[in-house]
């Protein structure tokens, strides 16, 4: 399911986080051995994570799209489809940190900050504790519910068989993944963006390598959860020892666990955990059901239809990891007029990157899945349009949510979180029988729902004036006009590509045109796409 919000697991950036608990932390004394770095710094540590976050984004794309074809050479459409709604789905579902690595990041960057080498090395031992006992825990009861799953339609008892083993292999996977997300995380705190994205990428880069040969070797399915397993181990034994390194070397920080630490963390994760879960079961779940009340196939057939939207998505993410730390600042800061300034800034400038992409990727979609895979793997033009609408949405939404998040308001988040998924749910149980179309549906409906509420708190707790946000919302609403006016004309005039080169030059030109013609309708987005790219550059080239 596409989602901007999924694509972060919850929570906002790594680099937010950390810029609000730097800001806060009472006794930011730098040392010679490792300066605290100051505004630019963690501009040039954000910017660099972003970089090295897109290299990674690139190299999911590569798995989870140019991969594909080369899967289905080597097990049936019906088996990806029941890895699909089983192992790739309900996994993401269900083994997550649940909220405590968020915890974790804010209480490190603030001892950091805060040179409480004492304090730091108990946090990160109880940390890292929390996160292998969540995984083990969330292991057990994953292995045990596995024999609970319903059979999916259209396989034979050896595909059957070969399915679960792959989802409880995804769950190990998982798991490790846990303790690796949080060790990247703790480095993300320490300022150390390059060695904790470049950890990430070199991973991903095995994992890739390791599935094509397993593939090549007759694994079958079984490559996919291997390649997974390869890739959080490698990436979690590094940044351990990473860690070890720093906390001893740089710190003097003592790694000792304490029990009232991991307790601590465990209360203060508690609303996130249900954030987390809520929200998991909006971005993570259409896949499974559509599964379970349509069949394996239709679930493949939905699944890949919608991932160049969920790719844009995840595009999407990075860009909000390298512009959001500056609006932690301000907040923590108590500059509320420059920060709502800035707010309105960025509000502009997000949905016409995410127009921008979806507009292309909506109006050659079918062309795209049918020389991926297959013309009978596209399913239908409202599918794809319902599912890039509900991308755009969650773009204008998290900049709301993330506002929030800064500010505390956990408890909101979490009560919003968990009423949008129950609705979420009712409408996938109520109307998936009457077509495939209910699946982005629930998706654009709860999306739009959570977006609304969010956005209500913080006009509501801003105090924005009627005039601050005509401007904004006007850049929104021409671009949001433009970008619907495109799509129609493509879909309705235009012949559709028949090859990768023409698909790439008409996705390229439909890009070109549409900011094209925004430019031309406003010279207020002009100014502030030039000055966001000014300082992005500026912050790469800090020295």
């Amino acid at each position: 399911m596409p989602g901007i919000v999924a694509g972060r697991n919850l929570f906002p950036s790594l680099v937010l986080t950390e810029s609000i608990a730097l800001l806060h932390s009472p006794q930011a004394t730098p040392s010679a051995d490792d300066p605290l770095p100051d505004g630019d710094g963690r501009r040039r540590a954000a910017a660099w994570g972003a970089v090295l976050g897109y290299a990674s984004t690139l190299l999911a794309i590569a798995r989870n799209i140019l991969l594909v074809p080369v899967y289905l050479k080597f097990f049936s459409l019906a088996e990806y489809g029941a890895w699909l709604a089983s192992g790739a789905a309900l996994v993401q579902i269900i083994v997550t940190d649940f909220g405590l690595s968020g915890v974790l990041m804010q209480k490190v960057s603030a001892l950091h900050g805060a040179r409480d080498s004492r304090r730091l090395g108990q946090v990160i031992s109880s940390g890292i504790a929390a996160s292998i006992g969540l995984a083990v825990l969330l292991t057990v009861l994953c292995v045990a519910g596995a024999s609970f799953l319903p059979v999916m339609k259209g396989l034979d008892s050896l595909e059957v068989l070969t399915v679960r083993n792959c989802l409880l292999l995804a769950v190990g996977a998982n798991a490790i993944g846990i303790v690796s997300s949080m060790s990247f995380g703790i480095v993300r705190s320490f300022q150390h963006a390059l060695v904790a994205g470049f950890a990430v990428f070199v991973a991903d880069l095995v994992n890739i390598g390791a599935t094509l040969l397993l593939l090549m070797t007759g694994a079958g399915l079984y490559s996919i959860p291997c390649g997974l397993i390869i890739r959080s181990t490698l990436s979690a034994a590094f940044l351990l020892g990473y860690l070890t390194y720093l906390c001893r070397a740089k710190f003097a920080a003592k790694m000792t666990l304490s029990l009232p630490e991991v307790r601590e963390l465990f209360v203060d994760s508690w609303r996130s955990f249900w954030s987390s879960l809520a929200l998991k079961l909006q971005t993570q779940s259409n896949v499974f059901f559509v599964g379970v009340f349509l069949s394996p196939q239709v679930a493949a057939i939905y699944g890949l239809t919608v991932r160049a939207q969920e790719t844009i998505s995840n595009l999407l993410t990075q860009i909000n990891s390298a512009m959001l730390p500056s609006m932690a600042h301000l907040l923590g800061s108590k500059n509320e007029t420059r920060f709502k300034a800035l707010f309105l800034r960025i509000l502009p400038a997000m949905s016409l990157f995410a127009a921008a992409g979806l507009v292309a990727v909506v109006s050659v979609n079918k062309s795209f899945v049918a020389l991926w895979v297959s013309p009978t793997a596209f399913a239908g033009q409202t599918v794809s349009l319902l599912a890039g609408l509900a991308v755009w949405v969650a773009s204008i939404g998290s900049l709301a949510y993330d506002s929030l998040f800064a500010q505390g308001e956990f408890k909101a988040i979490a009560r919003t979180f968990s009423t949008t998924a129950l609705i979420h749910v009712l409408i996938l149980v109520a109307l998936l029988r009457f077509g495939l179309w209910a699946a982005p549906t629930a998706t654009l409906v709860s999306t739009a729902l959570w977006a609304l509420l969010f956005w209500r708190k913080v006009l509501t707790k801003l105090k924005f004036s009627v005039r601050e946000l005509r401007g904004a919302f006007t850049d929104v609403a021409i671009t949001a006009c433009i970008g619907s006016l495109s799509v129609f004309g493509f879909l309705h005039w235009a012949e559709q590509p028949t090859n990768w080169f023409q698909l790439i030059v008409v996705a390229i030109g439909i890009v070109a045109g549409f900011l094209l013609i925004v430019f031309a309708c406003s010279a207020r987005m002009r100014a502030v796409i030039t000055e966001e790219g000014r300082v992005t550059w500026r912050s790469l080239r800090w020295r």
